[in-house]
């Protein structure tokens, strides 16, 4: 969006504007856990009669407070799978036991991890949820102040609950910014091949940037071939994937000089990834994840306690806990293995 700080502004004021309303607003729980708000009635009568305007109690949210949910749930939140609640907060209550110094050592930690029945049947890719178990846990405080009192079951429960909410919210949202992008006022949202697009623009950059020939690319993405391709030796599906991804390619940078130079750029970034260590590039992977240098983090991961520790000591506490996962995962791990492999048993292998 060109408008983007236009936008930006007219949001802001359209809170601060919002928020003037509603400043006087109080919450108030009821003995049966509802949350109510205390607010001024509109009720000129009794004004005139008594001389002040009434309290009244409203079931409503704030427009402000809703917007602000709406902004962390669409900046911060991201789809997962509900059921899979637990084991990611078992992971956070960990990983905050770890950051307050709680183990002597990182291998005391993943140790303890290996070893936690909670975690039986946690998966690596549990860990990339933790950021949602802490957005979802810091909503709940919010709204439910004895939240970190509840039985372990029930916060479960609410866990659960609020990750298929988060989930709706997010299609939702995605269904009205597509609708807006491509919608059509008589049909709705138009059903685009997506899995072929996406399989046209991998088509092009596998010819072009890899160099593989049709028949390599069928099988990179798993195109079928017909009796034709069988006694040819080609792949005609894997062919028109390639014409018509290079064709979405120019288009979308401005023609065929555009696009050669991003196949350039391309180039150049699977030669310096090549030339990567598998510590560098685990470092590199992690490091995207966690918001932080690949060169502190490689540190972190494979240099000496001290050392690691220096760098763990520059970062912010929000990339902490990323850092100490990866050099406990580099170190007790076997980061070559399937990503969905369960974290116990990786540890029992070491």
């Amino acid at each position: 969006m060109n408008s983007v700080p236009d936008d930006l502004r007219r949001l802001l004021r359209l809170l601060e504007e919002a928020g003037g309303q509603e400043e006087t607003w109080r919450r108030l729980r009821l003995p049966n856990g509802h949350l109510v708000r205390l607010t001024h009635a509109d009720d000129g009568g009794w004004r005139f009669r008594y001389g002040f305007k009434a309290a009244s109690a409203t079931l409503q949210t704030p427009v402000t407070e809703k917007a602000i949910v709406a902004a962390l749930a669409a900046l911060k939140g991201k789809t997962t799978e509900p059921r899979r609640m637990r084991y990611t907060s078992a992971l956070s209550k960990s990983i905050d036991s770890a950051s307050s110094g709680e183990f002597d050592s990182l291998r005391a930690w993943t140790e303890d991890l290996s070893k936690d029945p909670k975690l039986e049947g946690a998966l690596m890719g549990d860990w990339h949820a933790v950021p949602v178990v802490r957005l979802l846990e810091e909503l709940l405080r919010r709204y439910r102040a004895e939240f970190d009192t509840l039985p372990e079951h029930k916060q479960a429960g609410l866990m659960e609950q609020a990750a298929g909410h988060l989930n709706e919210f997010l299609e939702s949202l995605r269904k009205l910014t597509a609708f807006l992008e491509a919608g059509d006022p008589t049909g709705g949202i138009p059903k685009t091949k997506l899995k072929i697009t996406q399989e046209q623009l991998r088509a092009a950059e596998l010819a072009d940037v890899v160099g593989l020939s049709h028949r390599e690319i069928g099988e990179a993405l798993n195109l079928p071939r017909s009796d034709w391709d069988e006694r040819q030796g080609g792949n005609q599906k894997a062919k028109e994937r390639v014409r018509e991804g290079r064709k979405m390619f120019r288009e979308a940078f401005g023609g065929e000089e555009g696009y050669w130079t991003y196949v350039k750029q391309k180039k150049q970034e699977a030669r310096r990834w090549n030339s990567l260590s598998t510590e560098q590039r685990y470092a590199e992977d992690f490091a995207e994840s966690s918001g932080m240098p690949a060169d502190s983090m490689l540190i972190i991961m494979t240099g000496d306690l001290e050392a690691a520790m220096a760098e763990v000591a520059k970062l912010e506490p929000e990339q902490v806990e990323g850092a100490i996962f990866a050099r406990a995962a580099w170190e007790y791990w076997d980061l070559s293995e399937d990503p969905d492999s369960p974290l116990t048993q990786r540890a029992d292998k070491t």
